[in-house]
């Protein structure tokens, strides 16, 4: 009955939890975050309170988890938003009703242009125009990441197709930002070295850009793909 013996409690499972233990001799660490919602007249049933503590949660978990938070009203509306973001993210994937654009990244030392960056925008009718980080985060959650790669890949090599037929074109290259997840996919990297081989452009108008601390992570699991786009001689860009 009183918030201050909620909290009590909950600040012991967390403490509870997060003692490590010892499993097959390696000592292993977990954690806890906890959700709250507080009964009132305004639930109708355990469904409703259960949702409120769930959106609670989720809450504490993307504030960097091992907390308890406690659910508001203002969760409530992210939470339906998000989901109906996600929902309209999965109808524009579905619909390709993405935007590819190129934007121009230059030298600083001459101002020469050095190649054309792909990247995405996305206009919902809802929502009005949704930022770069926010999308790719949708992404992220929905699971489909590897799918907006492709898209990105898609609209880079179709433009490399067009240019290599047009003079003003024809010596550009474009780079595209890759999740490593996508070098983690051993029929993804053959699939893409094929797609270029089709479109009939050499591959090292293509380049490809990889976030140095995610390679830094997963680099014993990603090199060997690394080498192989190398040899068939895409162009390679470290990012951040």
């Amino acid at each position: 009955e009183d918030v201050s013996a909620v909290e009590e409690v909950a600040t012991r499972v967390i403490n509870s939890v997060s003692v490590p233990f010892v499993l097959d001799g390696k000592e292993m660490f977990s954690g806890a975050s906890i959700g709250i919602a507080h009964l009132n007249s305004t639930y109708m049933s355990a469904d409703e309170v259960l949702r409120d503590a769930d959106a609670a949660m989720y809450q504490a978990k993307s504030l960097g988890r091992g907390r308890y938070i406690t659910f508001d009203k203002s969760m409530r509306e992210k939470l339906l938003e998000d989901i109906q973001l996600e929902a309209e993210f999965r109808k524009a994937l579905k619909a390709k009703s993405f935007d590819c654009v190129l934007q121009p990244v230059m030298s600083l030392t001459d101002e020469t242009l050095l190649y054309y960056e792909c990247t995405l925008q996305w206009h919902n009718e809802t929502f009005g125009q949704i930022n770069r980080e926010q999308f790719w985060q949708i992404a992220e959650q929905c699971g489909m990441t590897l799918d907006l790669n492709q898209f990105l890949l898609d609209g880079a090599i179709g433009l490399l197709a067009q240019w290599k037929h047009d003079p003003q074109y024809a010596k550009q290259r474009i780079g595209v930002s890759l999740s490593v997840e996508h070098l983690m996919q051993k029929d993804l990297v053959n699939e893409l070295i094929e797609q270029v081989k089709e479109a009939d452009f050499e591959p090292d108008m293509l380049l490809l850009e990889f976030s140095e601390s995610a390679l830094n992570n997963r680099s014993q699991f990603i090199l060997p793909a690394i080498k192989k786009i190398k040899r068939n001689g895409f162009g390679l860009i470290l990012d951040n």
